[in-house]
């Protein structure tokens, strides 16, 4: 088995925790919300022992990362630079950057940015759109007619803190349940016309879903429990401001190797009706010019590449060979 040690590296105004295994050709991991680079443990070591130097880092904001920043620190120009930064810091011109939910819109931009150091693409759950014509926080007000919405409540410091730093025990098994393929089929989320708050009247299974081990969910509280989710919370309150600062990226496509992974049970990919792929997955053809593989799993949830690491690792290894 390939050596996974872990590392703080230092690039300009933060520090990140960095998991790193393997040497080779380096492949980035980028993980979302709300989770680490420990979201990749099945991942990292499969990659390391095919010949790869895999680095996943606790991005800003989380984990043992720098996380005491501003909302104005965590820009998509922060959080590309950083990724760069990592690069630039293990001493190689060009990579390979697979990202999951948050971590994917941020590995697509640096395939936008700097294309010419990005060897290949992967997202996983969420497909690259073309781009909109107005921000998601403006699509989103524009829709929910006066609901609660989940991206509009994470919006004004110090109201979502109340509830995830209040009980970020609850708050992480409520979302690690409600986004899984495991969420029961009569499991019914909260009333948006009455909902105030993320995880409301939701009725939570017991225990953890069946991909989750108890020692598994400890490392994400505790890293939670720990610092917090303002972090987190501030990549959201920038939804607008990214949208603005990307213009100059606005109508390109994605030209280098591109691939997308996905479950079928996951609400990103379906567009709200489990089991197919919803048209957001279709419409990557018209943003990558250059699309080599799209691979979608049954009854598998947002949680991609936990729920079903077998899969998704042949997935990536698969796209990795061909580059």
């Amino acid at each position: 088995m390939a050596k996974v040690s872990t590392e703080m590296v230092a690039l300009g105004d933060v520090e990140l925790s960095v998991t790193t295994s393997g040497s080779g050709p380096l492949v980035v991991l980028l993980h979302g919300f709300p989770e680490l680079a420990y979201s990749w443990r099945h991942q990292i070591g499969a990659l390391a022992e095919a010949g790869f130097h895999v680095v996943a880092p606790d991005q800003r904001g989380y984990g043992r990362s720098t996380s005491d920043l501003g909302v104005d620190d965590y820009t998509i120009h922060h959080l590309v630079g950083d990724v760069v930064g990592l690069v630039n810091h293990y001493g190689v011109d060009d990579f390979v950057v697979v990202g999951h939910d948050w971590g994917a819109l941020v590995a697509t931009h640096c395939a936008l940015m700097v294309p010419q150091r990005v060897r290949g693409l992967a997202t996983i759950s969420v497909p690259i759109l073309p781009p909109l014509n107005a921000s998601v926080l403006d699509i989103v007000d524009a829709q929910r007619a006066g609901s609660f919405h989940y991206m509009r409540y994470f919006q004004t410091p110090g109201v979502a803190e109340v509830e995830l730093d209040g009980d970020p025990i609850g708050f992480l098994r409520a979302l690690y349940w409600s986004a899984s393929g495991d969420r029961p089929i009569n499991m019914v989320g909260p009333d948006p016309a009455t909902q105030t708050t993320f995880v409301g009247d939701l009725a939570i299974p017991a225990g953890l879903p069946q991909w989750l081990s108890s020692g598994d969910f400890e490392a994400f509280a505790r890293a939670f429990m720990s610092s917090g989710f303002t972090g987190p919370l501030n990549w959201y309150r920038n939804l607008h401001r990214n949208w603005e600062l990307t213009a100059a990226w606005r109508g390109r496509t994605i030209d280098v190797p591109t691939a997308f992974v996905g479950g079928l049970a996951d609400f990103v990919v379906n567009g709200g009706t489990p089991g197919v792929a919803g048209r957001g997955v279709d419409l990557m053809g018209a943003m990558c010019t250059d699309l080599r593989s799209v691979t979608l799993l049954d009854n598998i949830g947002h949680w991609t590449q936990q729920e079903a690491p077998g899969e998704v690792n042949e997935a990536l290894l698969a796209f990795l060979a061909g580059l």
